[in-house]
């Protein structure tokens, strides 16, 4: 069994968003696009190993990465906040010399 927990910088990209409107044959467009959002970050998990031979295991394991990431506006003063959290399941096989 191996348990990990890693703190760091989070960066994430946020999509434009393209807004349309047309009323009379008059199409409006606007469009709000989004600085790379940059913050503290954590990530903890936990494997099972299986030795298969002495120096080789097979592990399956789960990660949680979590930030509370703030983007900023580009053009504007807005700023938008969004928490995030990934779950990521890994199979692997590892060499331990």
């Amino acid at each position: 069994m191996e348990a990990k927990l890693l703190g760091g910088v989070v960066s994430s990209s946020y999509p434009t968003i393209t807004e349309s409107t047309s009323l009379n044959g008059v199409t409006n467009s606007v469009s709000n696009s989004f600085q790379t959002g940059n913050d503290f970050g954590f990530c903890a998990g936990a494997k099972i190993k299986f030795m298969v031979a002495p120096i080789v295991g097979i592990g399956l394991g789960v990660d949680y990465l979590a930030s509370d990431v703030t983007f900023k506006g580009v053009g504007n003063s807005d700023t938008y906040k969004m928490s995030e959290g990934v779950i990521q399941a890994t199979l692997g096989v590892s060499i331990d010399l």
